[in-house]
């Protein structure tokens, strides 16, 4: 072991025991130190909402060079229906063992509400339980949930997400209607 590594160690391990000290007898660090626990929430607000904004202007930042140099369509193109779909992907079987279908609306075992957007199951283990791709009102990304973790079917229920028209032409009251693209990927849905 190096003389750097003792050394840090040792002040690694006396921190802790000369906080204590302080605190204890010097109560100006005391104050300070509850003046900083209560302050910690509103930095790192502080902080979050810094950080946001700095993104905010780096995104139109770029936003604005790709429209300078005439690539802006290719920002402004969220849909993935022109995208080719690798043969190993394409789900050309379906288990009997799956529930849920593509455009379900379902309700997790959290009690929060989701549409079904694809299926993944072990081939060679079919006794696997099945995980769903779920997008949900209260998340931005996509979330992995096994079959066990879904209670019920729901109808007549609507989610709110950004990436809905990615993946769905329309909702008909009962289930999302699913686009080409999820069309050509899970055909027996």
């Amino acid at each position: 072991m190096q003389v750097r590594h003792v050394i840090g160690l040792m002040l690694f391990l006396a921190a802790v025991p000369l906080q204590m000290y302080l605190m204890k007898y010097n109560q100006n660090f005391k104050d300070l130190t509850l003046e900083i626990v209560k302050n910690l929430q509103d930095g790192l607000l502080q902080l979050s909402n810094f950080v946001a904004g700095y993104v905010w202007v780096a995104k139109n930042y770029l936003h604005s060079t790709y429209e300078y140099l005439g690539l802006s369509e290719s920002l402004e193109d969220d849909s993935i229906e022109d995208q080719e779909i690798p043969e190993n992907s394409i789900r050309n079987f379906r288990p009997p063992h799956l529930e849920f279908r593509i455009g379900n609306v379902i309700l997790m075992h959290t009690m929060i509400p989701g549409i079904v957007v694809g299926w993944n199951i072990d081939i060679t283990d079919l006794t696997k339980e099945p995980e769903y791709l779920v997008l949900t009102e209260f998340h931005e990304k996509m979330m992995k949930i096994d079959q066990d973790k879904i209670i019920i079917q729901l109808e007549n229920i609507k989610i709110n997400h950004k990436d809905i028209n990615k993946y769905f032409e329309s909702f008909d009251g009962v289930k999302y209607i699913p686009n080409k693209f999820l069309k050509k990927m899970y055909p027996k849905d």
